[in-house]
């Protein structure tokens, strides 16, 4: 008899301890905090667009699922929740500052990913995301020039207080004023491979360091823009988009982390087709962006 219920009870020990294994090896995880983004534009005929970083509440959602105890995959979203505005000049080669505006950008990511762990705490990462950026510019301003409006060959210009064109110096050089705020929103589908490091399948207690590296190509990139409502502009395989994170965790209690994130993300798209009816194009196109944000992870 005594056998018997010793026999038992190894078996619920071992039992108890599979089931917490189990439990760690899935897990969420919720951060909240700032982005900084910066974006700039290069026509590639001498003009360029930049300004001053953008600040935006962001948030982070990440949930990891095992499959087995060396496979697995992740689902991760990033958005930003509230955007700022922020002072943009344009530049047009020996004519300097041509145009003013404030600009706002808005940010989504989905990554979802396999996860091979390839030793203790390291995965290697391998999957599709999508990338989305919706920015409206308003506020147009011209500081140089005059306006009104430029006809025949050679250029007539009439000044004209309520004209479509800015004629910058006496001797010329013109460029259309914006008549509103313009949308334009971006997709990029990604393919995505990366290295994951997180200290959390180690099982141990107390501070946990997580980090991980990625690099993306756009599988296809598309583009609309209001000023052009009709048209639509796409590349495929073209342009990448490069990561890194690192994070410190501190375990509250069993199941529960307190998380400190940072991140850096660069992206670069090059410029896209002219469109034969509109002639509109989309300008290369450069996005840096950094995060800092803290929450909860907690495994299930």
């Amino acid at each position: 008899m005594k056998k018997h219920i010793l026999m038992s009870s190894m078996a619920l020990t071992l039992m108890g301890t599979a089931a917490y294994a189990d439990e760690e090896k899935s897990l969420t995880m919720f951060t909240l905090g700032m982005e900084s983004v910066q974006y700039s534009e290069n026509t590639g005929s001498g003009i360029t667009a930049s300004g001053k970083n953008m600040l935006n509440l962001t948030q982070k959602s990440l949930g990891y699922t095992a499959v087995s105890d060396d496979f697995g995959f992740y689902i991760t979203t990033v958005s930003t929740l509230t955007a700022s505005q922020a002072n943009e000049s344009w530049t047009l080669g020996q004519f300097g500052t041509v145009q003013t505006n404030q600009r706002k950008v808005m940010l989504t990511d989905l990554h979802v990913q396999a996860a091979w762990m390839v030793q203790d705490s390291v995965q290697l990462l391998a999957g599709l995301g999508m990338n989305r950026m919706s920015f409206s510019r308003s506020g147009f301003t011209y500081p140089k020039g005059t306006r009104g409006t430029a006809t025949g060959n050679p250029i007539l210009f009439t000044p004209d207080p309520n004209g479509p064109i800015q004629q910058l110096t006496p001797a010329g050089g013109y460029i259309a004023r914006q008549p509103g705020a313009v949308f334009e929103d971006s997709t990029s589908l990604m393919a995505e491979i990366g290295v994951n490091y997180d200290s959390f399948f180690q099982h141990t207690d107390g501070l946990r360091l997580i980090g991980s590296v990625r690099a993306a190509i756009p599988v296809y990139y598309y583009v609309t823009n209001s000023n052009y409502p009709n048209a639509s502009w796409s590349n495929a395989f073209k342009g990448y988009n490069l990561h890194a994170d690192l994070g410190l965790g501190y375990q509250l209690k069993d199941n529960f982390d307190f998380i400190i994130s940072a991140s850096g993300d660069y992206r670069y798209r090059p410029a896209t087709s002219v469109d034969a009816v509109t002639g509109g194009f989309v300008p290369n196109a450069t996005i840096t962006i950094a995060r800092l944000t803290a929450g909860l992870a907690w495994s299930f």
